[in-house]
């Protein structure tokens, strides 16, 4: 197997469908109950109850607060992309990611195509996918970064394997080449950014929002958090775990990052949007 050229094919794949991949992750919550609908619904149920609700008048308020009730529109609702997702989507995306099948053979492969070939499902994916990204848009600290990356679908495989440096390591070479994807420049840490490449320069999206974390949990979200791109390793870090789930982790633990060309090539083939890239420029 030339490892370098299957870390490329599995990332390409998750890079040409991660709105798709993350839609998995996404949920809706209900955020603000009609307020103005309980009211009317309590002062129906008063005039319902009193003694008077044989009259012709006091029929005649409970049927226009009943049509009024029917008309108004439901609670508004808020899409999430959940940093906590069931166990089951984790492990597609490990299988893939870590797993010794080949490509066409793994379950999320399996499922990402059949969803893009059935209409219906696709629909419906899309509209979640264009209802969060609609809802990030009108958000000060989100609407400038990107919604969908591959380094937040590794992110989840990466979570339930915090402490077992093995597969870190696979990670790392993932990590890796999407944050040239996301920078567009070559760096050669993985997840953690080296204390080097930390010292130097960077300019953010929005510096007043963006300090050193990309984005910090905010109030009023409870349910996702962005990742920090630019975080130097802890000097206490200790890893409890160093075990491979697979020969595919075993192969790759060790070798090295891809190299700047094959960054650069695959950068020009997706021509990744700029308007959304985390930019780093030199003073």
């Amino acid at each position: 197997m030339d490892i370098k050229e299957e870390l490329i094919r599995r990332y390409s794949y998750l890079y040409e469908n991660k709105e798709l991949i993350l839609a998995m992750c996404i949920n809706i919550v209900e955020d603000k109950p009609n307020k103005r609908k309980q009211e009317l619904e309590k002062i129906k149920r008063k005039y319902e109850k009193s003694p008077y609700d044989k009259t012709k008048t006091n029929k005649q308020i409970v049927d226009s607060l009943e049509n009024v009730i029917k008309n108004m529109n439901e609670s508004t609702y808020k899409y999430y992309l959940f940093k906590d997702v069931n166990p089951e989507i984790v492990e597609l995306y490990e299988d893939f990611i870590l797993g010794d099948l080949p490509l066409e053979e793994t379950d999320l492969y399996r499922h990402i195509e059949a969803v893009k070939n059935n209409q219906v499902y696709l629909e419906a994916f899309n509209n979640i996918i264009n209802a969060l990204e609609y809802q990030r848009q009108k958000n000060m600290h989100l609407k400038k970064m990107p919604t969908f990356t591959v380094w937040k679908i590794l992110s989840y495989v990466r979570r339930k394997h915090i402490n077992n440096d093995t597969i870190l390591k696979v990670l790392d070479k993932y990590y890796n080449l999407d944050r040239y994807m996301l920078t567009n420049y070559n760096y050669q840490s993985g997840y953690y950014i080296t204390e080097e490449e930390l010292n130097e320069d960077y300019t953010f999206p929005n510096p007043e929002v963006y300090t050193g974390n990309i984005i910090f949990k905010y109030i009023g979200n409870e349910y996702e958090e962005e990742d920090n791109y630019y975080i130097e390793k802890s000097l206490y870090r200790t890893f409890k775990e160093n075990y491979a789930t697979s020969a595919f982790v075993v192969l790759v633990k060790d070798a090295p990052m891809i190299d700047l060309d094959s960054k650069k090539e695959l950068y020009q083939k997706y021509n990744y949007n700029k308007d959304k890239k985390i930019i780093k420029k030199k003073n």
